[in-house]
């Protein structure tokens, strides 16, 4: 062995050792010493990070979480912190880390942090606002919504999100001015439109409400949720046409909202009189929807109608079966008993919607029925 070459083979171990801790702690991210500058690197995709500083690791753990390393993120936002304590957007990103991972109480407690040494962050304040929501804390999340729009009036997605709460609280007068407000600084925002549509369909004003959700319709057509609202409007106005197409159109749009957009094309195609179209429409509801009672029960209507007794007595026992208080569905296949001279099956269901019936009115209109009928 030559004189000086064990120095050098220990210092290159030492070097090995550190770059294999280094990538230890960051995961997938590849790191390197170079010989000439102290600090480390993150070499993998995209720009070199010098990692001295808390904004170098915000920086890589804001380029790991969009390459899909989520624990690499993770602890590159948290050595951001480490490093220092008072640097908000690190925080914010362990945060936004816990909210995507559903891991709501700790993204609480970390956006709270985030907001304890910049109480200007707009950001923690909103993504806090949505951490509540999810814990159905709605007081907290309207309170983080309003810091947000305290700190920029012109942050629509807070005003959307206060005034979307405020809606599902029945404050529709006061979602509407949050919906206002938001248009008032972003004019083509086709969520905004059809969200003032809502507010304005439940505060019973149809032509306000049918004028702003075309509007959100003119600005993306392909905007589903803002059909299926119209085509309720529509069939309220009893516009049965313009109803069936934009029920179509959410039908084609919004997988979330097909079930639903079947459900009322069918009884817009009923009250047409195209029976064997709203037959099909509310078997696909229930293909959709196996547990949409109200579907099995408008199919029985809609076949009896139709003269089909066998079948429509099947489907009022499927929507009793899902809803065994259904007092609707029960009448029904009581009607069908009677007919078919199965009399103390159709008397046990009059009995049955009075015991336990869903509907007051057809609780008392089975008592009479049973009272003619020396029953009761």
């Amino acid at each position: 062995m030559q004189a000086g070459s064990l120095p050098a083979k220990l210092a290159f171990m030492a070097m090995l050792l550190y770059v294999v801790m280094i990538g230890c702690f960051l995961g997938s991210a590849q790191c390197s010493r170079e010989s000439n500058q102290k600090g480390s690197h993150y070499t993998g995709k995209g720009p070199r990070f010098d990692l001295k500083t808390a904004e170098a690791y915000y920086e890589l753990g804001e380029r790991l979480s969009s390459q899909g390393d989520v624990a690499g993120a993770l602890r590159a936002f948290q050595q951001a912190v480490r490093m220092d304590p008072e640097y908000a957007p690190g925080y914010y990103g362990v945060g936004t880390i816990f909210y995507n991972g559903r891991e709501f109480d700790r993204a609480i407690e970390v956006y709270r942090q985030a907001i304890s040494v910049d109480p200007t962050h707009i950001n923690a304040h909103y993504n806090l606002g949505h951490a509540l929501k999810k814990k159905d804390d709605l007081d907290g999340a309207k309170w983080a919504f309003r810091q947000t729009i305290r700190l920029d009036p012109k942050f629509t997605p807070a005003r959307n999100s206060l005034g979307s709460i405020f809606l599902e609280q029945g404050r529709e007068d006061s979602a509407v001015h949050e919906f206002r407000e938001g248009l008032r600084y972003d004019p083509d925002n086709a969520n905004l439109h059809t969200n003032l549509g809502v507010a304005l369909w439940k505060e019973r004003d149809l032509d306000g409400a049918a004028e702003v959700l075309g509007a959100a319709i003119r600005l993306d057509s392909n905007h589903g949720r803002a059909h299926y609202v119209l085509g309720n409007i529509l069939k309220e106005q009893n516009d049965l046409e313009g109803a069936i197409v934009h029920y179509r159109a959410a039908i084609r749009l919004a997988p979330a909202y097909a079930a639903n957009a079947h459900y009322h094309l069918a009884l817009a195609l009923r009250k047409k009189g195209e029976v064997d179209e709203a037959i099909r429409s509310f078997r696909h509801v229930v293909r959709l929807h196996p547990g949409h009672s109200r579907a099995y029960n408008n199919l029985a209507a809609t076949l009896y109608q139709q003269g089909n007794s066998k079948a429509a007595a099947r489907e009022y026992r499927q929507a009793i079966h899902i809803k065994p208080d259904f007092a609707g569905a029960r009448l029904g296949l009581a009607t069908i008993l009677m007919e078919q001279g199965e009399r103390d099956a159709a008397i046990e269901q009059y009995r049955e919607i009075v015991r336990t019936g869903d509907d007051q009115y057809l609780q008392d209109m089975s008592a009479k029925i049973l009272l003619s009928l020396g029953e009761l």
